[in-house]
């Protein structure tokens, strides 16, 4: 074991590390062994990709997370995977795993929080087109040129630090939309409200 800064670094053997963070989150990475097959024909094959993936999943949580989406960048040569936990049928938004799969490590971030029920009456969420609306409206000014919106989940978010690591239930309805050039956004499905990619609310303009 190791620190360096808000991290301390444990070393599992010698292809494979995990950074844990003051603030809850953890990085794993995991170096491939010389005959791996990731790479194939200069790109990253994608069969072994999800082969890699799955053992990691099974490895490292029982499997027992929700496979969301699977995208790869051309660019870098990367297959990226997104692993939720849930709430009453839906994900949580901070519960998650993402995996990048390069041509020779793998390297995952994750992210937890202790979410259970509570005995509040469920509210009335807003319709989509209310929040994209109202996020449009809003973000107008942001100087969102040529960008565009490429996703949008709804599901449950912490959006207070303390909250997470204090383990609070939570159980509040969010929107994620994501922005293509610029950050993911997260709305209040009940209240419209709106958050950046640090959780800082948008004031209103």
């Amino acid at each position: 074991k190791s620190t360096e800064g808000n991290k301390d670094i444990y070393f599992l053997d010698e292809n494979t590390y995990v950074e844990v963070y003051r603030n809850g989150r953890v990085n794993y990475y995991w170096t491939f062994d010389s005959d791996s097959e990731v790479l194939k024909d200069g790109k990253v094959n994608k069969d072994e990709a999800y082969s890699l993936v799955s053992k990691f999943m099974l490895k490292v949580f029982k499997g027992d997370r929700i496979y969301k989406a699977v995208s790869y960048d051309k660019e870098d040569n990367i297959y990226k995977y997104e692993y939720y936990n849930s709430l009453r049928g839906n994900i949580i938004l901070n519960d998650y795993i993402k995996i990048n799969v390069f041509q020779d490590h793998l390297e995952a971030e994750m992210w937890g929080v202790n979410v259970s029920l509570t005995n509040e009456k469920q509210k009335e969420i807003l319709p989509i087109d209310e929040i994209l609306f109202n996020f449009v409206k809003r973000i107008r000014n942001e100087n969102l040129e040529e960008k565009y919106i490429t996703d949008i989940q709804i599901g449950y978010y912490a959006l207070n630090d303390e909250v997470m690591l204090q383990g609070e239930e939570i159980e509040y309805p969010y929107y994620k939309i994501s922005v293509k050039y610029d950050a993911d956004y997260y709305i209040n499905a009940y209240t419209n409200e709106i958050y950046d990619k640090n959780l800082i609310k948008i004031d209103e303009k």
